[in-house]
């Protein structure tokens, strides 16, 4: 009953002689208890910068997050990325304790990698950053870098020391071309105080955030949404 609620409209979409002169829209209860049109009439699509570390090079990760359509179900659309990954980190972004709800919506991801690169699992945490932001309509920071694999429970797995030291690598020649473009990075708190050393060794003024698990990474994020 629960499945076949949701696959219906409460109204006739055209009757059987007339034109549908109408555009069906869902909507959805404020903080008031008083209806208003859904914000995802209108979705938006996001980025986050990750980090390939086969290639050495900043990749950027798309994300739509939208209501399905009319008696339709939720599709997950991919490109480049697996979709049993996209729907582990939808379970991992429904599991945590601030009650978002994203089972009954749609996904549309996209992964700008370089020619043939494979999607890598240090780009979960990106993934995750760039679903989210669509899902609440407000961008994260064009100029931070998000690296790190999300395991089942949501947690930040590190990397190890070679991959470190390329990420090292990475984000001083990005800081000598343009030190605008990275300002923050955001990777697993067990390398945070290892890269932020070797930043400041090479006098690369990029700031290190340590995060835990997702829950932690949005808290930082966005603090007034997640605190």
């Amino acid at each position: 009953m629960k499945a076949a609620g949701k696959l219906r409209t409460d109204f006739v979409p055209k009757n059987r002689l007339g034109a549908n002169r109408f555009e069906p829209f869902p909507l959805e209860l404020d903080e008031h208890g008083f209806l208003k049109k859904s914000a995802h009439i209108n979705p938006s699509a996001t980025m986050a910068y990750g980090w390939s570390s086969r290639e050495n090079k900043i990749v950027d990760v798309q994300a739509v997050v939208r209501l399905p359509k009319l008696n339709e179900r939720p599709k997950f659309n991919t490109q480049k990325v697996p979709k049993e990954k996209l729907h582990q980190l939808v379970d991992v972004i429904q599991r945590m304790p601030y009650s978002m709800y994203i089972g009954d919506l749609e996904f549309t991801v996209q992964c700008h990698l370089p020619w043939k690169a494979p999607y890598e699992a240090i780009m979960d945490l990106p993934l995750v950053v760039s679903v989210v932001s669509s899902y609440l309509l407000r961008s994260a920071s064009r100029k931070a870098l998000f690296v790190g694999e999300v395991d089942l429970v949501g947690n930040i797995r590190p990397i190890d020391q070679d991959l470190l030291s390329n990420l090292l690598e990475t984000v001083g020649e990005e800081y000598v071309q343009d030190p605008s473009i990275i300002q923050t990075v955001y990777l697993s708190e067990q390398n945070a105080r290892d890269l932020r050393l070797a930043l400041v060794a090479e006098g690369v003024n990029v700031k290190v955030e340590g995060v835990r698990t997702v829950s932690h990474a949005l808290s930082k994020i966005w603090p007034e949404l997640f605190s």
